[in-house]
C-alpha cells in the first residue's frame, strides 16, 4: 500500500506487545510469572516499526498506540525500566504514544492498568509516564 500525504498529515499506528506470549505467538496481555523483561525488550520490539517509517515512509509521522507494562508482577522493576528505555526511544525517534490501559473499567484487575486502585495513589508505571509528559 502505497498511500501519498500531499499535506504531511498520515500516521501510522502501530500497536506493541512485550509479553512473553506475545513474543512466541501473539499477545494475550496476560504477562505471567515467568515473563522476565530485558531492558530493551520494547525498544527491539518497535525498532522494525521505526525503520520502516524512515526507509519507506520518510514523509508520514509514527505513533505506538498500545503498549504498557504490568503494574503488580515479580519483575514490575524490571518491566519499569524497559518501558523507560522504550519511552525514552521513541521520544527520541519523534513518535507520539498512548499508553494501555487507564480509565475506571480497568482499574481492578487488568494487569497493565495504570489507574489507580486506590484514589490519590498512582500505579507504578506513571512514575515513568510522568517523565515522557508532554514531550513532543
Amino acid at each position: 500500500l502505497d498511500i501519498r500525504d500531499p499535506v504531511g498529515r498520515l500516521v501510522y499506528s502501530a500497536h506493541s506487545y512485550w509479553d512473553y506470549q506475545g513474543a512466541l505467538t501473539g499477545s494475550d496481555g496476560t504477562y505471567e510469572s515467568n515473563d522476565i523483561p530485558n531492558d530493551l525488550i520494547g525498544v527491539n520490539h518497535v525498532k522494525p516499526f521505526v525503520d520502516w517509517l524512515k526507509n519507506e515512509r520518510p514523509y508520514a509521522f509514527g505513533n505506538v498506540g498500545e503498549f504498557g507494562v504490568p503494574h503488580s508482577h515479580p519483575y514490575t522493576a524490571g518491566w519499569l525500566v524497559a518501558l523507560d528505555r522504550f519511552l525514552e526511544y521513541v521520544a527520541g525517534e519523534g513518535l507520539s504514544t498512548t499508553y494501555w490501559a487507564g480509565g475506571g473499567n480497568w482499574q481492578t484487575s487488568y494487569p497493565l492498568s495504570c489507574h489507580p486502585a486506590t484514589p490519590g495513589v498512582d500505579r507504578p508505571q506513571m512514575d515513568v509516564l510522568e517523565l515522557y509528559h508532554n514531550n513532543p
